[in-house]
């Protein structure tokens, strides 16, 4: 049975636990999970349903776009819609008049098209099966995380040109082009913005685009870069200092490196997510700067460069194989800088944790002319 047929399948279990008639995916990454076909509809109609009854997949996709999924869906049934259609009639017209119990992805459904569904099956009742296709995305196979890291292949080979790349004067901007130009031309999917490339005061600044600000002699410099391969995403930052660095920033630096491997060592089947962010947080705090660790200490990865779970002090949410996610703690100080150094993390079969990415994490000094 193929990777999608036994994704397939699991929906069809769940229909048939929960009484649910008619499965409606609207989401373009899930549908892209359950067929291989990904493409962005904006305003147009797009959705995979399943059929209890039938026990049947069909995709329904706006007409232009038959031709490329024939190529790519491992669902062959599809049902083309114009941009004269009214998709919920030939819905209806397709799967049958009455519908007594459909399921939704609720967090992903506007308000427009559940007003329309629900027009077209006013009888109906709306389950949520948002929590349910988590659960299966949350565990990545053998195949994913081959995936993931070939996209980690590549960005540690785009990280490495960007840096030989930096010179003092160059803009944040230029930098950043720079890693975009070659991750693009080593052949990403999907890049969500272009690389974060943050240097001196901006790299307090957790997530702040690069800017116009020129590379200085003693800046801390924040490379922070994440796009797909395969349809999956790599994630990673590293944070290297321009010139001799001070003692503070090797304090800093050291700090948030210390924090990083004790929360990696702290991964294991059958802990939470809550005491792995605690190890990182409690050594921050430990050595003065835990007042500059305001973020969470990580987030899933896959299909999405943020996507379940949320790693943060009150998720005791329990770990488990297959799990992929993101390990980076950091210390942001106002009018200073900041550090942050951001590992991918897997647990394997034996329950134990892989650091799928191997960027040397010791500070690096960018002896620049």
């Amino acid at each position: 049975m193929s990777l999608f047929e036994t994704r397939i399948q699991k929906v069809f279990s769940f229909m048939q636990q929960q009484a649910i008639e008619m499965v409606m995916i609207t989401s373009p990454i899930n549908i892209y999970y359950f067929t291989g076909f990904y493409s962005y509809p904006a305003e147009r109609f797009q959705a995979l349903i399943f059929s209890a009854e039938r026990q049947e997949v069909s995709l329904y996709l706006p007409n232009f776009d038959v031709e490329i999924a024939e190529q790519h869906s491992y669902i062959k049934s599809f049902v083309p819609i114009s941009d004269t259609d009214q998709p919920y009639q030939i819905l209806k017209k397709e799967q049958g008049q009455k519908m007594s119990s459909i399921g939704l992805e609720k967090g992903v459904v506007s308000l427009r098209h559940f007003e329309l569904l629900s027009e077209s099956y006013p009888e109906a009742t709306f389950k949520d099966i948002e929590a349910f296709i988590i659960s299966l995305r949350l565990r990545k196979t053998a195949e994913e995380i081959a995936r993931v890291k070939k996209a980690i292949a590549v960005a540690e080979q785009a990280l490495d040109y960007g840096v030989q790349k930096v010179e003092i004067g160059m803009s944040e901007l230029d930098v950043a082009e720079h890693i975009e130009n070659q991750v693009k031309a080593l052949g990403a999917d999907r890049l969500m913005f272009a690389p974060f490339v943050q240097s001196g005061p901006n790299t307090a600044i957790p997530h702040a685009q690069a800017g116009t600000r020129k590379i200085q002699e003693g800046d801390f410099l924040l490379i922070d870069l994440f796009f797909a391969m395969d349809g999956y995403f790599a994630d990673i930052t590293r944070t290297f200092v321009i010139g001799e660095p001070s003692e503070k920033q090797v304090q800093i630096y050291q700090g948030v490196l210390d924090a990083n491997c004790q929360a990696i060592a702290a991964v294991h089947a059958g802990s939470t997510f809550k005491q792995i962010d605690q190890a990182a947080r409690d050594h921050i705090a430990s050595i003065g700067y835990g007042e500059y660790f305001h973020t969470r200490l990580g987030h899933g990865l896959g299909l999405e460069v943020h996507e379940p779970p949320s790693i943060h002090p009150l998720n005791e949410e329990i770990m488990s194989e297959g799990f992929l996610f993101t390990i980076e703690p950091g210390i942001y100080i106002p009018g200073f800088g900041g550090v942050r150094i951001e590992d991918d993390v897997y647990i394997g079969e034996d329950g134990i944790a892989e650091v799928l990415t191997s960027y040397p994490k010791t500070l690096q000094k960018l002896c620049l002319r």
